[in-house]
């Protein structure tokens, strides 16, 4: 009923941790370092309209490529859970990242800044990491979240189609138009967020909605890249216009208010 769904069974802890270590996981980001490196310095420009300068956290950072950019303007810190991803970080891009989830980093400083990019439905308790995330920021700092849109976006919206008409194509995800949870794939997602279950969840976290939009997340080149930002364009203005979010992410800007006492 919120609009909030999520996977059930999923994977434990261990398995997911295991997932997301393996060797060849950054493999594709490697190969796709030019094109990623437009996609961080577009998010990058999208972060400081908000905060120029300060301190900053980013959780779930990869190999580092956002950071590599972000040092220019801000005292970085990043989180990690993979080692092979930390060791990318270090030695590509002489970075000191921390090994392990958000809870497990100290609580020694407070940022004025936290950027999570496609973290958020990877985590098992997600309004838990918010409070997290509230505890580590300054009063009035901001909070910018990007996650998929894999609820509402007209993709989703037309996989539940299919599916309803018997498409075969379609039948393997399910009623919701969404793909089952798999140790096989290339990423787990636990939760499936609307721009109203994930703006909600931060109002009860603290956090006041500066902004909502989309997330530039695609890393191509060529005349692809092309398509791509028409397609992205198209939706933005669809966003601003008739304030609904069709496309296939969720960009989020929220400011810290008050320190928060909600219940996890």
């Amino acid at each position: 009923d919120c609009g909030c769904i999520f996977d059930n069974p999923r994977p434990d802890r261990e398995d997911i941790l295991s997932f997301y270590a393996k060797e060849n996981q950054y493999d594709d980001w490697l190969k796709e370092e030019s094109s990623r490196d437009a996609l961080w310095k577009r998010r990058l420009k999208l972060v400081r309209k908000h905060v120029a300068r300060g301190r900053l956290l980013d959780v779930g950072a990869g190999i580092g490529q956002f950071l590599f950019y972000a040092k220019k303007y801000f005292e970085t810190t990043g989180t990690e859970i993979s080692p092979v991803a930390v060791a990318i970080a270090k030695n590509k891009y002489a970075l000191n990242m921390f090994q392990g989830t958000l809870e497990s980093l100290p609580l020694a400083r407070r940022y004025d800044v936290i950027t999570m990019f496609h973290v958020l439905e990877h985590v098992p308790y997600p309004k838990a990491t918010l409070l997290d995330c509230s505890k580590r920021l300054e009063t009035g700092g901001f909070l910018i979240l990007a996650v998929p849109n894999d609820v509402e976006s007209i993709l989703t919206r037309r996989n539940r189609i299919m599916y309803r008409r018997g498409f075969k194509k379609y039948l393997c995800l399910g009623k919701l138009g969404l793909p089952k949870l798999s140790l096989t794939g290339s990423e787990i997602h636990l939760f499936h967020f609307t721009v109203s279950s994930l703006t909600s969840a931060l109002i009860r976290t603290g956090f006041e909605i500066v902004d909502t939009s989309l997330d530039p997340y695609f890393s191509v080149s060529g005349m692809r890249k092309v398509r791509r930002y028409l397609r992205y364009g198209f939706y933005f203005i669809l966003n601003r216009v008739f304030k609904m979010n069709l496309y296939d992410t969720l960009w989020i800007v929220a400011k810290k208010t008050k320190d928060a006492q909600a219940e996890i």
